[in-house]
């Protein structure tokens, strides 16, 4: 992944799973180190809000969307991109800092029940493999056909980059497969 190539290989995509598991063990050890100062309610609220307000709606727009295409289409059901900017939003580390300041504005004080922020975060990308959702994929993660993976790829790293350079290039670097060559190969 770099700016011209914006997508993980397999190899890649293991490596940043593997730092977040890291950084979540570090995080889990803290939580049982000082259990006794944990304020566990609102650690358990803070932990859940998150997908709350950033997933739930999302994932009950994508179900309701699937339920009403069943039978006509193969292809996984698309949802206001609302729904995607949202839980990017959310689950986003800026927008948790700016969620831990205000809850630090509004005690005076940091609290270990702070950590369930960066807890359900790094979680979600270490264990789940969860990252941002881009409006151009689905809600949920779906296998897409060889096609319509490198047009969401070029629609995606036009996005972050010249037009037609990245279309020329996402183009040009497909082989006949249809899949990048760093991904057809695994690395």
């Amino acid at each position: 992944m770099d700016t011209q190539n914006r997508f993980h290989t397999p190899r890649s995509f293991t490596w940043v799973r593997a730092e977040a598991l890291l950084a979540l063990l570090a995080l889990v050890y803290l939580l049982f180190a000082f259990a006794r100062d944990v304020q566990w309610s609102r650690f358990l609220v803070a932990l859940a809000l998150i997908d709350l307000v950033g997933y739930l709606p999302g994932a009950l727009a994508y179900r309701r969307a699937q339920a009403a295409s069943r039978g006509t289409s193969d292809a996984p059901p698309r949802i206001a991109p609302v729904f995607h900017h949202l839980y990017n939003v959310t689950h986003s580390f800026l927008f948790c800092a700016g969620v831990l300041g205000l809850w630090f504005a509004v005690l005076g004080d940091v609290e270990w029940a702070m950590l369930a922020l960066p807890v359900h975060l790094l979680g979600d990308r270490g264990l789940f493999g969860n990252t941002y959702k881009p409006s151009s994929l689905p809600f949920e993660p779906a296998p897409l056909p060889p096609a319509a993976r490198l047009a969401a790829l070029s629609s995606a790293a036009a996005v972050g980059c010249p037009a037609p350079s990245c279309a020329a290039s996402a183009t040009a670097a497909t082989p006949a497969s249809g899949s990048p060559p760093a991904i057809a190969r695994g690395r």
